[in-house]
């Protein structure tokens, strides 16, 4: 059977794998690069690295085989500058920098000016996302300040490792529009370049890459270059597949409205894809979003109390496009001489789709730091055995505690990067066991409020999102909104291992969770790009589709009574960073 070649260019390493058209992962192997972290903020990593590590990545996996993989796909980290200058090249500088602080400011300064004077959008507004000192137009001004001669040597710019490797393969400057997304440059509403960003940034508009259109698209074929820098076949098609959380979003529960899935790792995150942002008040020819939040903002109208756009990031989708050129299906093997199959190819997506990740800053340290402050330090197993004893007591449902498990600050529900955990409601009868449920309660609400604001965006619904006074009631959740609770919400992380922490997010967000392995999502998800663009045969689904996995199911009783403690918990946001200014 014909396979693909995927490629994960990630934070840490470059991990290649030959999947087959019906998802087997044939072979699969890594090779590893550094990163230089300095004290002053900085992040960077050397282009040489990434290309070596690709090359011996590739090596291990094709070494002893006659194995000829039939494509090329690659994805990677997004939201990293990198330079494309004639000489020596600079280092990439990562999306975890934080040194252009004063350049983030002063492109929002700027942005807001030019708002005020011309009635257009701010920088925020123009992008759909929070813009700080990470953002890659941020990056670029504060290099042009302090390395002008580097920035002169350069001819263009791409936005990750990704892009780097097209460009060396002589393909051109690529960026997917999902990458694009993350780089505080592209116009959330027309899904293109913006050129009052990349002017307030001091970067030409043409030195930035060219737009994918599609989900996967096909940049062009191998020559020369690649077997020299890759040990790879002239002529094989290279796909662009979206940058790593479009990938992974890819290869777990798919990228169709509608498709969701909860990450519990060190941090946490509900990822889901929503139709394009709905907008209000967005005047004919003004540059941005308007005068209404981005998708992640309640739909009805805004008030002076709720969260801002920004809370939940939110990253472009690439969608099918028949005019993109493609090498015609029967260029390549297809995977039988019968009809073709149901999940090839798609049919073109009715309208734009977004990508919105509500992330939280801690969910799997926050239980660590919860069995080292309130457990003795026991070992996970140790902890859901003493929850599984409490349950045993106690039956399931909410311990009467609101718990909030930002030790690190916060991201979602709120921005607050000084916010501090917090338990609140002990009594006298009040165990350790019970604080210690109650933080992993806490993750579950954050990834709750995350849902329900999804379900909203996604079917236009009026839910208010905002933090209320506990005398207000609230808002009823319309029925195409609470409709998702019958379906099974893929669950993926370390956190996925713990049963009664699955059993507390299914009773919270009342709903069935399903369990996924992710280790290989992003490269299932470059195949599946790649099989799309291509236009081939097959039968790959995403993980959430497979069978096999186990689904814990809510309690109806618990979820009843947990239900009762959600406007309460969203609330806690803002009380516990109101007292957080009096410190």
């Amino acid at each position: 059977m014909p396979s693909l070649l995927c490629l994960d260019l990630g934070t840490s390493a470059a991990k290649a794998a030959l999947l087959t058209l019906d998802g087997t992962t044939r072979a699969q192997a890594s090779s590893g690069y550094p990163t230089v972290v300095t004290a002053d903020g900085g992040a960077e990593q050397d282009l040489a690295d990434w290309l070596r590590a690709a090359r011996d990545a590739i090596a291990q996996l094709l070494h002893g085989t006659d194995e000829k993989p039939v494509a090329l796909s690659i994805t990677g980290q997004m939201q990293d500058l990198v330079l494309l200058t004639e000489g020596d090249p600079a280092p990439a500088i990562l999306y975890s920098d934080t040194r252009a602080v004063a350049e983030a400011a002063e492109i929002g300064t700027i942005l807001r000016r030019e708002g005020r004077d011309s009635a257009g959008a701010d920088w925020d507004q123009i992008t759909g996302n929070e813009q700080d000192a990470t953002s890659c137009a941020a990056m670029f001004r504060r290099l042009s300040r302090i390395s002008p001669e580097v920035v002169g040597r350069a001819r263009g710019v791409v936005f990750g490792p990704a892009g780097h490797l097209v460009h060396a393969l002589g393909l051109g400057a690529w960026c997917d529009v999902t990458t694009a997304s993350a780089t505080g440059l592209l116009d959330a509403r027309t899904r293109r370049w913006s050129d009052r960003i990349a002017c307030a940034a001091g970067l030409s508009r043409a030195m930035l890459p060219e737009l994918t259109r599609a989900t996967g698209q096909v940049v062009g074929r191998t020559d020369e270059t690649a077997a020299e820098l890759l040990g790879l076949p002239v002529g094989l098609p290279v796909i662009l597949a979206p940058g790593d959380a479009g990938a992974t979003t890819l290869g777990i529960v798919g990228l169709d409205a509608g498709d969701e899935y909860a990450y519990l790792g060190t941090s946490g995150w509900l990822a889901a894809v929503v139709p394009e942002a709905r907008r209000a008040g967005d005047g004919a020819g003004r540059e941005g979003l308007g005068d209404e939040a981005f998708v992640g903002g309640p739909v009805s109208a805004p008030r002076t109390d709720e969260l801002a756009p920004g809370v939940s990031h939110h990253l472009a989708i690439g969608g099918r496009d028949d005019s993109v050129a493609s090498p015609s299906v029967s260029s390549f093997p297809s995977t039988s001489s019968s009809s073709p199959s149901p999940c090839s190819p798609p049919s073109p997506s009715a309208s734009p789709r977004t990508l919105r990740i509500s992330a939280l800053r801690a969910a799997g340290v926050a239980a660590e730091w919860a069995r080292g402050a309130l457990l003795s330090g026991i070992t996970p197993e140790e902890a859901d055995e003493l929850l599984e004893h409490r349950e045993a007591e106690h039956g399931r449902g909410p311990t009467g505690l609101l718990a909030l498990p930002s030790i690190h600050g916060e991201r979602y529900p709120v921005r607050e990067p000084d916010l501090r955990a917090a338990i609140i409601g002990m009594g006298p009868s009040t165990g350790a066991i019970d604080m210690y449920a109650a933080v992993l309660e806490g993750v579950a609400h954050a990834l709750a409020h995350a849902a329900v604001e999804s379900a909203a965006a996604a079917s236009g619904s009026a839910v208010d999102a905002g933090p209320a006074s506990p005398a207000s009631p609230a808002s009823p959740l319309s029925p195409a909104v609470s409709s998702s609770a019958s379906r099974p919400l893929a669950v993926a992380g370390g956190g996925a291992s713990s049963e009664p922490w699955l059993r507390i997010l299914a009773d919270v967000m009342g709903r069935p969770m399903r369990v996924v392995e992710d280790a290989d999502a992003a490269l299932l998800g470059c195949a599946l790009a790649a099989a799309d663009a291509l236009q081939l045969e097959h039968t790959m689904r995403p993980l959430a589709e497979r069978e096999g996995g186990r689904t814990v199911d809510p309690d109806p009783s618990a979820v009843r009574r947990h239900a009762r403690f959600s406007r309460g918990h969203r609330a806690l946001y803002r009380a516990i960073a109101e007292v957080g200014v009096l410190r």
